[in-house]
C-alpha cells in the first residue's frame, strides 16, 4: 500500500496498550523493506504509573537508554514484571529491526496535553505519515458494540487524538486479526466490516501468513516477551490459531484474571472467530474511520475518561478494579481512588463477592476511597460509618468527608 508514497520517515504507533506496540513489527518490517525510516511508539497502560530515570512519566517519553519501571499507584515501591516495552530497544538491536527511536505515550495528563506534545514530536522528526496499529479491532467499535468492550480507553483515545492533530500529515489505521482480543463478537465484526467495505473505507488488506518474514519476526518477539514476563497472551495464542486454521469457524475460550488486594477471580468467556476475517490485516484512512464514529473522547485525566466511557455504556474500561491518581501535577501524584467496578461480563455471585470484598477493604482503611456503579450500590449493604456520595450514575464510598467532591469537575 505504501509502495508509491515516497515516504522517507514514518511513525508507527501501537494503538492500544498490551501488546499492540510489539505487534506493530508486522508493519515496521514492511516499511523497512521499502527503505522507509521508522520510529515506533506505544501507550503506557493507564491502570499503572511509570518512571523514566526516576522521574514520573510525561505525555511523551523516549525510551533511549533510560531506566524505566512500572508500578501501581497505591504501591509505588513494587515494580511490575509485566512491563516489556523497555525490552523492545534491546530486541531491536538483537533482531536487526532497524527501528530508529522508541516512544511511550501517557494518557495520565489528558488527551489535549498528549496531542500538543505529539504535534511537537511530529514536527521535530519530520514524519511523512503515522500508522496506528490495533490488534483485535475494538478501535472500530460502534456505540452498539460498547457493552462488549473490556479495554477501550487507549484505543478510542488514540483514534481521537490522531484524528484531531492540527497538522497536514497522512494518517492510517491498520487492524490486525479482528476478534482475537475477544471483545467485539464475531457477528458484530462481520457487520462492522461489511459497513466499512460498503463505504469504501478499506484501503487494502492482506493475509497473515506463517511463511512471511514479518509474521515470523512477530512470532519471535511475542514468544520472547511471554518468556521474559512469564505472562500469557490470549491474542498471540489466537493469532497463531487463526493463521493455521483450516475450518470456517473457531470456537475458543479466553480466560482473564482480575484481582483486588491479594484476592483473585477468574473471568472466562467464549470467543467465536471467523478465520477468513481474523487472519487478515486491514488498512484504513484513520480520519475517515473517525468521521463515521460519533464518539469524540476528550478528557483531562484518567478518571474523567473512565466516567465518560461508563456513561457511554462501555462494559469495561481497562482501569476497572484499579487504583488511579486523583490528580497528577508537577511530576507527582496525589492520593488515589479505587475503581470498584468489575467488568460487565462478571455477574452474579462473583460480582457481588468482588464488590463486598472491596467495600470491606474500604471500611478497614486498606482502600481510602472507592467508586461503585449506581446499579451495584443497590445490591450492597454499606456500613453506616462510610461516607457515600452520588454523582452521575456512580457513588463514591469513602472513609471521611475530606475525600468527597470527586465528581465536581467530571460528574
Amino acid at each position: 500500500m505504501f509502495n508509491d508514497k515516497n515516504y522517507s520517515k514514518v511513525l508507527v504507533i501501537g494503538a492500544g496498550s498490551g501488546r499492540d506496540m510489539a505487534s506493530s513489527v508486522l508493519v515496521t518490517e514492511k516499511l523497512r523493506k521499502l527503505k522507509i525510516g521508522v520510529d515506533l511508539a506505544g501507550f503506557l497502560t493507564p491502570w499503572a504509573l511509570h518512571t523514566f530515570d526516576g522521574e514520573l512519566e510525561k505525555p511523551v517519553n523516549e525510551l533511549a537508554d533510560k531506566k524505566s519501571r512500572k508500578f501501581i499507584a497505591s504501591r509505588e515501591g513494587v515494580s511490575l514484571d509485566s512491563y516489556f516495552e523497555p525490552e523492545l530497544a534491546r530486541l531491536n538491536r538483537e533482531f536487526g529491526l532497524e527501528i530508529g527511536a522508541f516512544y511511550l505515550f501517557s494518557l495520565q495528563y489528558g488527551t489535549e496535553n498528549l496531542k500538543d506534545q505529539l504535534e511537537r514530536l511530529i514536527k521535530e522528526n519530520s514524519y511523512d505519515a503515522i500508522i496506528a496499529l490495533d490488534v483485535g479491532g475494538d478501535i472500530l467499535a460502534r456505540k452498539k458494540d460498547y457493552s462488549w468492550l473490556l479495554t477501550p480507553i487507549v484505543d478510542l483515545s488514540c483514534l481521537s487524538i490522531l484524528a484531531g492533530l492540527r497538522l497536514k500529515i497522512d494518517r492510517y489505521l491498520t487492524v490486525v486479526a479482528p476478534g482475537v482480543d475477544g471483545e467485539i463478537p464475531c457477528q458484530n465484526l462481520i457487520e462492522l466490516f461489511d459497513e466499512l467495505k460498503s463505504k469504501g473505507l478499506v484501503l487494502g488488506s492482506e493475509a497473515l501468513g506463517k511463511s512471511s518474514s514479518n509474521y515470523q519476526v512477530f512470532q519471535r518477539i511475542s514468544k520472547h516477551i511471554s518468556s521474559q514476563t512469564r505472562s500469557h497472551s490470549n491474542t498471540f495464542r489466537l493469532i497463531e490459531k487463526v493463521v493455521s486454521a483450516t475450518s470456517a469457524h473457531i470456537s475458543e475460550t479466553i480466560e482473564k484474571r482480575v484481582s483486588v488486594k491479594g484476592r483473585r477471580w477468574r473471568l472466562s468467556f467464549p470467543v467465536d472467530l471467523k478465520p477468513s476475517l481474523a487472519k487478515g490485516m486491514y488498512h484504513f484512512n484513520l480520519k475517515s474511520v473517525h468521521s463515521i464514529r460519533d464518539v469524540r473522547l476528550r478528557y483531562e485525566k484518567i478518571f474523567e475518561a473512565f466516567l465518560k466511557l461508563k456513561q457511554l455504556g462501555a462494559g469495561g474500561t481497562e482501569v476497572d478494579l484499579s487504583f488511579i491518581p486523583r490528580a497528577i501535577a508537577g511530576g507527582a501524584y496525589k492520593d488515589t481512588i479505587f475503581l470498584l467496578t468489575p467488568p460487565e461480563r462478571l455477574k452474579g455471585k462473583v460480582r457481588k463477592d468482588i464488590l463486598e470484598y472491596g467495600i470491606k477493604l474500604t471500611e478497614q482503611g486498606d482502600i481510602p476511597c472507592s467508586v461503585i456503579l449506581e446499579k451495584d450500590r443497590h445490591a450492597l449493604s454499606l456500613p453506616p460509618n462510610l461516607d457515600v456520595e452520588k454523582g452521575g450514575g456512580f457513588y463514591t464510598v469513602c472513609q471521611s468527608r475530606s475525600r468527597r467532591a470527586l465528581f465536581d469537575r467530571t460528574g
